[in-house]
């Protein structure tokens, strides 16, 4: 028999005595060996759970679904066991079995007065933990959970009483029976939540499962390119890596796994080190971004060029503009059109789609750029787009899309596959060259893309029809319509944001109203971003505060908020997409929205919403152009909000409201002004 186990029951486990955990973990051993094990079970009144005596104080409830047996909660034998769970008024507290003589002796050596009923934290608790007892006599007195909060200890202690002695327990079992399920694929990883191992894994595992509609595209899919579509917390991803497992069970080698930037590559090479073994390379699994494999192949013949960053890739463009000074019809060209614009154009378009003459560009439809240019209006940027190319090789300079440009030629000419499988996700975030590149390195079959088509960051107006159009051949397109992720309130708040857009409704149960606080005190703000996580893992105990994230609108602006959020004793630091930001390191990460396209977690804070900040102002003359930014800037706030599982918080500014906040539903957020 299979093991699975639900949200609650994670939960619940953190404030088990050690010995009936270990006894647990004996009895789901023999469960999975014998299912007879299984014969002395009550079944609940009135319910489809079963419950087993795992001890003298302790209940295991669980249910079965098709081979699996489904671990739903662990609870003391009192009030809070049977059907409706209803704490009894007055009702004795139940101490663990390893209460014993030798520790009320140690107990009486550390404090000077009898330890009250009331106190949240007991002797027994803090011998069986990590806390120095130089802390204990502070500890001992706690009558409320607001005061761990306050207490003068290191931050790891505050997160580890939090995490282990507040649970709140209140949840009825008709309500855990209808909780998400996590399949435990081996004995070691119920290991790690019994020994109280907060790692990369403890969070991996958890969303590593897959769902009925993920199964049936997993299992159906035939040989050949595949796309599957879905919007955010849908379980592309997922998916994509249990694709890469199922390749390797069936005998494949020389896998790729791909993405566009290095933080969700990062993440992804975590997932699949849990899910398949921690050397990839043994299993000829690589996980790079699509630049990385380019600069790989390209660097390898020993080029003498750099790869430029925007910043100079402009003031190349300057010089190209000032060079073009004299040709009939530019002067009244830039009345129209700015030099933002013409770059985005020949990153976008010209090189992101591989066109290589002026007469392809003028025909090229141009997908996904709102603006219309006419046949003289394009023979303007061409001649500027080649005055601007001659200068970048003349400066030794290369961007991405010209790197990938010459790859592909590359590649083309040698006609030799690198990969036998490369999975894509989040591919709607690739540029057509990029994908083309890609569909180069392997064979036809061998290709299998995830995609939110409707949530593409950088105009790349994705769709399997101009995909299968540019690379010459047909695909399969499955699509994944129930979204996971997020709770239905914090679903329901984001899914306002960018106007005529609904994502897959959340199949997660219910949580808390995100939250909307107005404030332009920047100590304020720390502050309430501090209480907003500590309320956040009073709800959700498994996740620390360490698992949440701060989005912001750039480096500045994160820098400046993580020294903040640090001097106020919530240790905080920027990290951008290049960093790998470790999903066990003890600090919260803050991140710029556009690096957290594709992630994931349990808590997050949006902050910086401020006209001139987020957005940025708009210096585009252009009315349409200007136009087409405030809409790139609704989709990144779409994508900060949807990162959230559990908790959202938005922090925006009183005096200068954003404008990103004029299409949501107020009704819909806890607004706090102070």
């Amino acid at each position: 028999m299979k093991i699975a186990v639900s949200q609650t029951f994670l939960q619940s486990i953190v404030n088990t005595p050690k010995n009936v955990l270990l006894s647990l973990n004996q009895f789901i051993r023999n469960v999975e060996a014998d299912s007879q094990y299984l014969r002395k079970a009550e079944k609940v009144e009135g319910g489809k759970c079963f419950k087993l005596k795992i001890s003298n104080s302790y209940r295991l409830f669980y249910i079965h679904k098709s081979d699996f047996m489904i671990l739903l909660d662990i609870r003391k034998r009192n009030g809070k066991t049977y059907k409706n769970l209803e704490p009894i008024k007055d009702a004795q507290r139940i101490y663990s079995e390893s209460d014993n003589f030798h520790e009320i002796e140690i107990a009486e050596l550390i404090v000077d007065e009898p330890q009250s009923e009331e106190t949240i934290i007991k002797i027994a608790d803090l011998i069986k933990s990590r806390i120095p007892k130089k802390y204990w006599d502070k500890l001992l007195r706690i009558t409320d959970e607001d005061e761990i909060l306050n207490l003068d200890l290191p931050i790891e202690y505050i997160d580890y009483i939090i995490e282990n002695f507040t649970l709140n327990s209140s949840t009825s079992i008709e309500e855990v029976e209808n909780d998400t399920f996590y399949n435990l694929s081996s004995e070691s990883d119920f290991n790690k939540y019994i020994n109280n191992d907060i790692s990369r894994s403890e969070y991996i595992i958890r969303n590593l499962y897959l769902t009925d509609e993920q199964k049936a595209i997993l299992e159906n899919s035939e040989p050949g390119p595949v796309l599957v579509k879905g919007g955010p917390g849908t379980g592309k991803s997922i998916l994509a890596l249990y694709k890469v497992k199922r390749l390797l069970e069936s005998g494949e080698n020389k896998i790729l796994f791909t993405t566009h930037n290095e933080a969700l590559a990062e993440q992804s090479k975590d997932y699949l080190e849990t899910l398949i073994g921690s050397e990839l390379e043994k299993f000829s699994v690589e996980v790079k971004t699509v630049t990385e494999v380019a600069e790989e192949i390209f660097f390898a013949n020993n080029s003498t060029h750099k790869i430029c960053d925007q910043k100079q890739a402009n003031l190349i463009l300057d010089s190209s503009i000032e060079l073009m000074h004299g040709v009939q019809g530019i002067s009244q060209f830039f009345q129209d059109i700015t030099s933002s614009y013409i770059l985005e154009e020949f990153q976008l378009v010209i090189d992101g789609r591989g066109i290589k003459s002026e007469q392809d560009y003028i025909d090229n439809p141009r997908f996904g750029r709102d603006k219309q240019l006419n046949k003289s209006q394009r023979k303007i940027i061409w001649k500027i787009y080649l005055k601007w190319t001659d200068l970048l090789d003349k400066s030794g300079l290369l961007t991405i899309e010209k790197l990938k440009c010459k790859v592909l030629s590359q590649v083309e000419t040698n006609k030799t596959y690198f990969y036998n499988h490369i999975i894509v996700d989040e591919a709607q975030d690739l540029s057509p060259i990029a994908l083309k590149l890609l569909f180069n390195l392997a064979p036809k079959e061998g290709f299998y893309l995830t995609a939110d088509t409707d949530q593409s960051l950088y105009q790349r107006s994705f769709g399997w029809d101009h995909i299968q159009h540019y690379i010459g051949y047909q695909g399969e397109t499955k699509e994944l319509k129930k979204g996971f992720r997020s709770v239905y309130e914090v679903w329901r708040a984001y899914n306002n944001i960018v106007p005529g857009f609904r994502s897959a409704r959340s199949e997660r149960q219910s949580g808390s109203k995100p939250e909307l606080l107005f404030t332009d005190d920047p100590i304020t703000q720390v502050e309430y971003i501090k209480d907003f996580l500590d309320r956040s893992v009073r709800e959700n105990p498994k996740h620390p505060r360490f698992a949440a994230v701060i989005l912001v609108p750039n480096a500045d602006y994160g820098n400046l908020l993580s020294s903040q959020l640090t001097h106020h004793k919530l240790p905080a630091e920027y990290v951008d997409s290049r960093e790998n930001y470790g999903l066990s390191d003890r600090w919260i990460k803050v991140m710029s929205v556009q690096d957290s396209k594709g992630l994931e977690f349990p808590f997050v804070v949006v902050a910086g919403l401020k006209e001139g900040i987020f957005p940025q102002n708009i210096t585009s003359k252009n009315t349409h152009e200007a136009i087409q930014i405030k809409k790139q800037y609704q989709q990144l706030f779409y994508v900060a909000c949807s990162r959230a599982k559990y908790r959202l918080l938005v922090c925006a500014s009183t005096i200068r409201p954003s404008s990103l906040l004029k299409g949501i539903n107020e009704s819909y957020w806890n607004c706090v002004r102070k």
